[in-house]
């Protein structure tokens, strides 16, 4: 996913979301220790390149997907040091996602700091993602002695059937790129199936923590379910950043919960208007979240949130594990829901 959940912490400042954030950073430090260690290794003659390279290692906070990789691999009775590995693979697995993203999305700002794509452009970003990505794989193949072979292969097959899921819910996105008609139940299931990024992770984890077959199918329908929740919650933020929403209506597919209440003809008018550029686009931006956050079909989109999180929590609930575990993944679902 293009934003990861801290980012949504940090601008919500709610309880749950800072105690999600504590649980994730205590859980991916040591992993990001070991990629950027991995990183450091790679040889780039060039000066722009190298220093496209250090500014992703600088910026580089991804604390959701190793954080939600060692959490499942606790889940079932895994210990965290035989996690970090995995979690540094695919920390870098995921950068290499994360970069290509912006290049497709034509996003040059985050979270209000520049995108590599933004700062070094489209040919350097491609090949920084690339480089993440082949020193990924390279590094997959280097704990495939930790492993018994079977659990190898579990890995691998999790690794290419949720990557293919990802890719092809990106390439129906892609298909309605700057497209004002779009049903929401459509997007909506594409955001289910951009779960997967999540979904993967969780799967890894279980795996290497020698869960069985049960548990690793429970909490990857969890996961999934989270992944897809943070990708809704997402969308909401995005209504709140002038900048982005723009970037949204010029390049890409609009957010959910504005497709949600795009019947609303005062809905069409403001995205229009922030669509020809406008002088003053926070005004707009303002004037469009009142607009949707009253809307009741913007209302709809929340229950839905709702049962999704019901189902997460009842996937994991019928699992033993540890009851500070069990809260600390109620936690992460409650953390989507919060201050919507």
């Amino acid at each position: 996913m293009k934003r990861k959940l801290q980012k949504n912490c940090e601008k919500a400042n709610g309880k749950i979301m800072n105690k999600v954030l504590a649980v994730l950073k205590e859980r991916s430090m040591k992993a990001h220790e070991l990629g950027r260690k991995q990183l450091s290794t790679i040889k780039i003659e060039s000066s722009k390149a190298r220093e496209a390279l250090e500014y992703y290692v600088k910026n580089w906070d991804d604390i959701t997907h190793p954080g939600i990789l060692a959490l499942a691999c606790e889940a079932v009775g895994g210990k965290l040091e035989t996690a970090i590995p995995m979690q540094a693979v695919m920390l870098l697995l995921s950068a290499a996602i994360d970069i290509h993203d912006d290049i497709i999305d034509q996003s040059k700002f985050k979270n209000g700091k520049p995108t590599v794509f933004g700062k070094f452009g489209k040919e350097t970003a491609l090949l920084i993602g690339d480089a993440l990505f082949l020193k990924g794989f390279i590094f997959l193949y280097e704990q495939s002695n930790r492993f018994p072979s079977e659990t190898m292969r579990k890995i691998l097959s999790t690794i290419e059937n949720s990557f293919c899921e990802f890719g092809n819910a990106h390439l129906r996105e892609i298909d309605f790129k700057k497209k004002l008609e779009i049903s929401p139940n459509e997007y909506l299931r594409i955001l289910e199936r951009k779960g997967a990024t999540i979904e993967v992770h969780a799967r890894i984890g279980a795996i290497i923590g020698r869960g069985s077959d049960k548990e690793i199918e429970a909490i990857g329908r969890y996961a999934k379910i989270l992944g897809a929740l943070i990708a809704i919650r997402e969308d909401f933020i995005d209504i709140f950043e002038p900048v982005e929403l723009q970037n949204r209506i010029k390049n890409k597919c609009l957010p959910l919960p504005v497709l949600y209440t795009f019947d609303n003809p005062k809905v069409k008018e403001t995205i229009c208007a922030l669509g020809s550029s406008p002088k003053n686009p926070e005004k707009l931006t303002e004037k469009l979240v009142k607009i949707v956050f009253e809307d009741k079909n913007a209302q709809k989109l929340i229950k839905i949130m709702e049962a999704f999180s019901e189902e997460a929590l009842s996937s994991i609930d019928q699992l033993k594990m540890k009851k500070r575990l069990k809260h600390k993944l109620h936690l992460l679902i409650q953390g989507t829901l919060e201050d919507i």
